[in-house]
């Protein structure tokens, strides 16, 4: 990678193959859950990876019983013992709100997670800002002042479409959250997240071109009026 000019920025499917983990579980299924956690951040550490990406919608749902607070609090117990482990590791543990759509019932939006990982006040636990789960929160729009409250946690941001689907499916849109961004402050990497498009490389290589209009719009003088 580093031979070829490359470099990782974000990992992310943090407990891919771990069964039975749950942040709300029992004893077990939460000890499944740190114990694959701690892995990934071990592999991100190895390979230099700066931010991991904690998703992972199923493991994370708060079972009925469970108040939203208590939910709150083992999530924040847990995010500061995983933080420690990701600053020893030299990388950071971002946490990405995820729309119920997606299967889970905690932190579905950009002002939740904003609100635990102030409360979590651990240096190594950031905020992944998603785009398309902005859009499909129907937030999308007040990304200007969104930008400004998250951008001082956030440690990475994904240029997404709902569902996954190829992005950014419109190049003014990208650049509006790529400027927004960089007047709050964010100095970080933005990365395309989406499923593998029905076109193959045809689709990958439609994306980079969508992306590269992107930057291009960005730059102030740019930006249509």
């Amino acid at each position: 990678m580093t031979a070829a000019g490359l470099s990782f920025v974000s990992m992310q499917s943090l407990l891919f193959g771990v069964q039975g983990a749950a942040l709300f579980g029992d004893a077990a299924a939460q000890e499944r859950f740190v114990t694959g956690m701690r892995r990934a951040i071990l592999v991100a550490g190895r390979f230099g990876i700066p931010n991991l990406v904690f998703g992972s919608p199923g493991q994370r749902n708060v079972p009925e019983g469970l108040s939203a607070a208590a939910a709150r609090h083992i999530a924040a117990g847990v995010s500061r013992t995983l933080g420690d482990a990701a600053a020893a590791a030299g990388t950071r543990l971002g946490i990405e709100f995820n729309p119920a759509a997606y299967g889970t019932n905690f932190l579905n939006t950009h002002d939740e997670v904003a609100d635990f990982v102030a409360a979590v006040d651990h240096p190594a636990v950031t905020i992944i800002l998603d785009v398309g789960a902005l859009h499909m929160n129907g937030h999308f729009e007040a990304i200007e002042a969104i930008a400004p409250r998250l951008a001082p946690r956030v440690s990475h941001v994904h240029l997404s479409e709902p569902q996954l689907a190829p992005a950014p499916a419109r190049p003014e849109q990208a650049a509006r959250v790529i400027r927004a961004m960089g007047a709050a402050g964010y100095a970080g990497w933005f990365s395309v997240e989406m499923k593998a498009p029905p076109d193959g490389l045809a689709g990958v290589e439609a994306t980079l071109e969508r992306l590269t209009a992107a930057a291009a719009l960005s730059e102030p003088e740019k930006v249509p009026a």
